[in-house]
């Protein structure tokens, strides 16, 4: 048995074209789903069922269990999910898998691929040159349809002849589909080589059952090996996963004979394709009820050895690094930008805490230190979502995806300005502290007044962000405090400069007073921007 390089050369870019057909079905997918999408991935907030269902229906959507895992792994790490709401998700992503099972199954293989791929290929690129992006969307999804059906029959046409499969014991063939699906990275590759080498004799359908388990833990190891450089969640809903696929691999395995004798529809491609969905959803009826013995020990097998810090202003959402679905990526880093203003509030807590200090304690230098630290985070944290953010853009996104993404970049820009203005107010008390100045009663009741109007309007803010879309009540509401605070400076200012011309205070001390009274009122204004960065319903 020979093959030249052009026969190698065309076997593997059939894998490549079925490859870019399972993408250009995905992105058009999710370009057609994206708020139900996103709404989906939020809903694993609920119990360990609706997890289940969140982690199935987004797999289908996506066409990527790795998508969805670590979507899961970020909430988990955020505290918005528990771990074994994670690995719940995780289950109901493995039978979401088989999705495209039988996708490839009824269409690439039953029926003759000239039925479809031409006329696929007639409606898809007018839709897809279309200037409405839904119907655009549509195109590429019939398109990447179109394509999937003709690469595997290019992948039939182009199959090495392996007769010495048959020859192997099933073990080895489960070995053999875990590097492979490593390699090319999608499971469903694997799928349907082991369905193409069964329809061609060159394998037993035991066999191919048996290569098609071994795809089932190749497809974990990736996010595993990944994680390594994640956080310790990461690592957790990783591992979680892995156990999951294998304790179910050794169940099937054994009873792989007897399962294979029994699934006999007189089609091979569709014995498969119920063999693969038979043991996800059977392995998903044992293992749920283990959820917290799979909790426990993972947690037990990777501890957490972490230092704790107060003062992190770490990204949670997207440091795993992970998703490469963008509709998926936007959930994360709209959570990401309302963890972003839940530590600028924190930030802002700390200076509040430094008014109350008095001149040159060691209290006020540690809460000045810490300020500067959170400051100095907080710009490393802007960075690294602004580069997230554009490398969302690099993938098709919906149209609601896009305004999204762009409200998403505002929203952060504008709270790292309010970042610098509470750096601002930090240096303006150390000042204070260091000139030893002291203000009167009279003074330090108005910079409380103004603190507290400050607060409302930063509360504010992170009640806002926290909801899907921004309402006129809401914007309303900002605006007025903005107002009552612009005042507020407005009368302040006056009655300094009146204070001055009196010669009832001194300038240094009206100096440090305003340089407050102004950062609080720049905060409000950022605020306002922030709002009304935020997408509209």
């Amino acid at each position: 048995m020979t093959f030249s390089l052009t026969d190698i050369l065309t076997f593997l870019g059939s894998i490549g074209l079925f490859l870019y057909g399972m993408r250009s079905v995905s992105e058009g997918l999710q370009k057609l789903t994206g708020d139900h999408l996103r709404g989906i991935i939020a809903d694993i907030k609920g119990n360990k069922f609706r997890a289940l269902f969140s982690g199935f229906a987004a797999t289908a959507l996506v066409q990527s269990s790795s998508a969805t895992t670590m979507t899961a792994v970020s909430s988990v790490n955020a505290g918005l999910i528990t771990l074994a709401q994670a690995i719940a998700v995780i289950m109901g992503a493995n039978v979401g898998t088989t999705f495209t099972t039988w996708m490839v199954s009824v269409f690439g293989i039953h029926y003759d691929f000239f039925a479809y791929f031409l006329p696929l290929i007639a409606i898809g690129v007018p839709l897809y040159n279309s200037d409405n992006r839904r119907l655009c969307s549509v195109g590429e999804l019939i398109i990447g349809l179109g394509l999937l059906i003709f690469s595997i029959f290019l992948m039939n046409f182009s199959l090495p002849q392996m007769s010495f499969l048959n020859g192997l014991h099933p073990i080895v063939l489960l070995l053999i589909g875990i590097p492979l699906t490593m390699l090319v990275q999608a499971s469903s590759v694997t799928f349907t080589l082991a369905v193409l080498f069964c329809l061609n004799g060159m394998m037993t359908k035991e066999l191919a059952c048996a290569l098609v388990l071994g795809a089932n833990i190749g497809t974990c190891i990736i996010p595993l090996l990944t994680s390594l450089k994640a956080n310790v969640m990461a690592r957790r809903t990783a591992l979680s996963h892995l156990l999951f696929n294998l304790f179910g691999v050794v169940w099937a395995f054994v009873f792989l004979t007897p399962i294979c004798r029994f699934i006999d529809t007189g089609y091979k491609e569709f014995d498969i394709a119920i063999f693969h969905t038979s043991f996800n959803f059977v392995n998903l009826l044992i293992f749920t009820w283990f959820v917290r013995y799979f909790e426990t020990m993972v947690t037990k097998m990777i501890p957490d050895t972490r230092a704790n810090s107060e003062d992190s202003f770490n990204l949670q959402f997207i440091s795993s690094g992970l998703i490469d679905s963008g509709e998926i990526a936007l959930s994360q880093a709209k959570q990401e930008a309302i963890n972003y203003s839940k530590e600028i509030f924190k930030m802002y807590k700390l200076v509040t805490a430094m008014l109350s200090m008095p001149n040159g304690s060691s209290k006020l230098l540690t809460l000045y230190d810490r300020v500067q630290v959170m400051k100095e985070d907080s710009e490393k944290a802007e960075e690294e979502i602004a580069l997230f953010l554009r490398q969302i853009s690099t993938t098709n996104l919906s149209s609601d995806g896009d305004h999204l993404s762009m409200s998403i970049f505002r929203m952060i820009d504008e709270m790292e300005s309010i970042a610098v203005s509470i750096q601002h107010i930090s240096f303006s008390i150390k000042r204070k502290s260091d000139l030893r100045i002291v203000f009167d009663d009279k003074m330090m009741h108005d910079i409380k007044k103004m603190i507290v109007l400050t607060n409302a309007i930063l509360s504010h803010m992170v009640a806002s962000i926290e909801k899907e879309n921004a309402t006129e009540a809401l914007i309303n509401k900002a605006y007025n405090i903005e107002d009552e605070i612009n005042n507020y400076r407005n009368m302040l200012r006056k009655s300094v400069i009146e204070k001055i011309d009196r010669r009832q205070i001194e300038f240094q001390h009206a100096t440090l007073f305003m340089e407050i009274i102004k950062e609080c009122e720049r905060i409000g204004d950022y605020v306002v921007n922030v709002l009304t960065s935020l997408p509209r319903e």
